[in-house]
């Protein structure tokens, strides 16, 4: 199982915002792998693979010379990727072997971010907030059975997380206001 996209919301450079406004991107995924096998036979063997991966992208940002007044402005990107898998394998004869993995892969980006200014070009809210998270959820489940007279079998899981997560605010940027949080 696999995802691969991005979410975005921005305002353009030079646009004017006024009042509570709110450039919120937020992504949830959620993908799930599971697999079976079974060999039986004089000499038996075989292998169970399964992967649930995702690669998200969420944007959220506020472009160059944007000027905002009022209560409250937000830029907010949110992301959250979960990935399951499981695979379960299972041989039997005289001679027999049999693996069994799973494995979870989680790549992904998350910005916030505010563009530059000027003296005429401000964000002069109330409160100001520009954040960015994003949490990966994970979980793996292997079970390898072997019944035999010579015989082995292995079971692995693999997960594999790599997320950039960043809330920016651009040099040159005008902020004016009583609360800030970043």
């Amino acid at each position: 199982a696999e995802y691969s996209g991005s979410t975005t919301a921005s305002v353009g450079d030079n646009s004017t915002l006024t009042g509570n406004t709110t450039v919120s991107a937020t992504s949830t995924t959620a993908q799930t792998a599971e697999a079976t096998g079974v060999s039986v036979g004089f000499i038996a063997g075989g292998a169970v693979l399964s992967e649930a991966s995702s690669s998200a992208t969420t944007t959220a940002t506020l472009g160059n010379n944007v000027v905002a007044t009022g209560s409250g402005l937000t830029v907010s990107a949110s992301g959250t990727d979960t990935n399951n898998a499981k695979s379960t394998a299972g041989s039997g004869g005289v001679v027999s072997g049999v693996a069994s993995k799973a494995t979870t892969r989680n790549t992904s980006t998350t910005t916030a971010s505010v563009g530059s200014g000027d003296a005429s070009h401000a964000l002069g809210a109330d409160v100001v907030q520009v954040t960015a998270t994003h949490r990966a959820n994970f979980n793996g489940e292997v079970d390898s059975v072997n019944a035999s007279l010579v015989g082995a079998s292995g079971a692995s899981a693999v997960h594999s997380v790599n997320a950039t997560v960043a809330a920016t605010v651009a040099n040159n940027a005008r902020i004016n206001t009583n609360d800030f949080t970043l």
